[in-house]
């Protein structure tokens, strides 16, 4: 039994949408967050770690490849990177998140 995170989009899209333009249709347009994601990596890397998980699960719902591969790639290498021991000791939902995805 595997964990999910219920309602995600609730708690991530509000604070997204906070970092892009208003005229934004589709919902996609990160370019806003992007430009602060260094700042944010410095402040809270787990965090940006599970925005950035958000964004790639935002991209794979709006079925837009381009999109996915430039966030997942992101994210496998921060999961890589990640030691056992933290993931282990954050209650981040990391891979509860990405489980969260019907793939």
């Amino acid at each position: 039994c595997a964990a999910r995170v219920n309602g995600w989009e609730a708690h991530v899209l509000p604070f997204l949408r906070l970092h892009q333009p208003q005229s934004n249709s589709n919902g996609l347009d990160f370019d806003a967050f992007s430009r602060i994601e260094v700042a944010a990596y410095e402040e809270c890397p787990l965090g940006t770690l599970v925005l950035n998980i958000a964004r790639t699960l935002l991209c794979a719902r709006a079925q837009q490849p381009a999109c996915y591969l430039r966030h997942t790639a992101t994210v496998s290498k921060e999961l890589y990177a990640l030691p056992l021991t933290v993931v282990m000791g954050t209650e981040w939902p990391f891979y509860a998140l990405l489980n969260s995805q019907d793939w």
